[in-house]
């Protein structure tokens, strides 16, 4: 008798392995037609990655259902007949279109286990306290603004994650601020806050004693935040490198020595810049936009607005724009126009690609005009870029 388990949920493997190891289920049913066969019998009940659109009320015919799994579908309401299934344990609802939980949901006194990951919560339901057996809760890729002050009284939680999610271009959590109140997880042994804009750790999460693994990977820390000094029971912690002096982190090493601290670099978030660049064609001319975007580690999205014009005046265009670089040293850029040069007017569409690292890319492309009377549409180009961040 084993655990079974899609290969979608890597994150969830090796925790359940290790943590429920005493836990055990027979059979997993994975159709409800098949589960109907044998009703009482149960336990177990896989529809991850099926389409559905909403939670199946036939679920509330296995009144011995331990584990259901329903990741990957669409379901945006749990029903309230769900405070029902008394005997559930793990409940893994990842990657749904959830956006509240009903206060019914928290009359589920055994479960251990909840995933909640990239859906749209907003908040958790004040009752949320009372699931006193809860030991691991996956909360992140949700619309949370706050930290859910109901996990402080959760006093099994072993494992918390709350990070922004999976999902490159996903909004995700935008928790600011861990309370104090934390301190409360006195049995916390894995915490996970990647992605969030955190600035500071609250000194009470230095009282977390059997806490083994940190995350802190690409929150905003200027400096290594001073908790951590005093945490050296700690065997895993992760941070985003944020320009830490040398002497802070030959300082971490000594009050950490047991510890494997992981540095990660190149992260940026969300941004705003300025595109500068110039473009070789026909008439040469120079570019300034205005740009928004979204970098994470070498990957780089952005839209924006701007134009070019020619050194000599006599041709301009106003341009709206998109674009990537570092999709493998890969950058693409499309962007529609309205030229003016002399009396003459037009409009015309330019794909570009070509090369693109970190902040700068050349590329190549052809303009498409709707107009031939603008010299610069119907031929080829070269572009260089730079994205100069502003903030």
């Amino acid at each position: 008798m084993i655990f079974i388990f899609s290969t979608k949920k890597i994150l969830a493997q090796d925790t359940l392995l290790i943590k429920y190891e005493n836990l055990r289920w027979e059979t997993e049913y994975k159709s409800i037609e098949d589960a109907k066969k044998n009703p009482n019998k149960v336990t177990v009940l896989n529809l991850g990655d099926k389409d559905l659109g909403e939670f199946p009320n036939d679920i509330f015919l296995f009144k011995n259902l331990q584990k259901i799994i329903l990741f990957g579908n669409k379901i945006k309401i749990i029903p309230k007949e769900i405070n029902q299934l008394k005997k559930l344990q793990f409940l893994d609802l990842y990657n749904n279109q959830i956006s509240e939980i009903p206060d019914e949901f928290c009359g589920l006194k055994n479960l251990r286990y909840v995933d909640f990951g990239n859906n749209k919560l907003s908040k958790l339901p004040s009752d949320f306290k009372n699931l006193e057996k809860l030991k691991i809760l996956f909360l992140y890729g949700n619309s949370l603004m706050e930290y859910p002050q109901e996990i402080s009284n959760l006093k099994n939680l072993s494992e918390l994650r709350l990070g922004k999610g999976l999902k490159i271009l996903s909004k995700g959590n935008k928790i600011r601020e861990i309370p104090a109140s934390i301190a409360q997880n006195s049995l916390l042994e894995e915490l996970h806050l990647p992605d969030l804009p955190l600035k500071s750790l609250p000194n009470e999460i230095s009282s977390l004693k059997k806490l083994q693994y940190l995350d802190l990977t690409h929150t905003r820390f200027k400096k290594i935040p001073p908790p951590l000094y005093q945490m050296p029971q700690l065997k895993n912690v992760r941070l985003w490198d944020n320009g830490f002096s040398k002497k802070d982190k030959e300082n971490l090493e000594k009050q950490l020595p047991n510890t494997n601290i992981h540095y990660e670099g190149h992260y940026e978030g969300n941004f705003w810049a300025l595109g500068l660049g110039l473009q070789q064609s026909k008439i040469t001319s120079g570019e300034l936009s205005i740009l928004a975007g979204f970098r994470k580690d070498i990957v780089m999205f952005y839209t924006g607005v701007g134009g070019n014009m020619s050194f000599d005046g006599t041709y301009k265009c106003a341009k709206i724009m998109a674009g990537a670089n570092g999709l493998g040293f890969l950058a693409t850029n499309f962007q529609l126009m309205h030229a003016w040069q002399n009396d003459k007017t037009g409009f015309g569409f330019l794909p570009e690609i070509g090369i693109g690292i970190n902040w700068w890319s050349i590329t190549y492309g052809y303009t498409f005009g709707f107009n031939n009377q603008i010299e610069n549409f119907n031929t080829h180009s070269v572009q260089f870029r730079y994205v100069l961040r502003i903030f």
